[in-house]
């Protein structure tokens, strides 16, 4: 049991280290007060847009469930 708990110890640590290093080294990339930064005027094509997706998401979905719903009557045979 203390053997699981020191490797289980060892690898958190291990993760904590690396976590830490990796995010010290994106901030270390982070040199530029000013970004120069180009603005376009181009428009962006339809299938950038977040919200189309949501909505055909949303369609194909409806599709997809009301597709395979059959209407069928129950046969039960009454006995006189």
């Amino acid at each position: 049991m203390k053997q699981t708990m020191k490797t289980a110890a060892a690898k958190m640590f291990s993760l904590l280290f690396i976590f830490c290093f990796i995010t010290c080294c994106l901030y270390a990339q982070e040199t530029s007060e000013n970004p120069k930064v180009a603005a376009t005027a181009n428009p962006s094509p339809w299938y950038d847009h977040t919200w189309i997706w949501i909505v055909g998401s949303a369609i194909f979905i409806l599709i997809l469930v009301s597709l395979p719903v059959k209407k069928s009557k129950s046969t039960t045979l009454k006995s006189n």
